[in-house]
């Protein structure tokens, strides 16, 4: 959603790391606000849900 939908080089780079990414990853305030409202525009209400669960419930 991420590399289709949004324009610029952080989303590419986002999107990549994404994609590349093996295991736990971490990611930036502005990351996870990204993909949040990526979500949100795009993502169905499972998608959203399950994302918002596992930003939730980080230690």
């Amino acid at each position: 959603m991420i590399y289709i939908n949004v324009n610029g080089i952080r989303a590419h780079a986002l999107a990549m790391k994404i994609y590349r990414s093996e295991g736990v990853t971490d990611y930036t305030d502005e990351e996870v606000r990204t993909i949040t409202e990526v979500a949100a525009n795009y993502g169905t209400p499972a998608f959203i849900d399950g994302l918002n669960e596992q930003i939730n419930n980080q230690d």
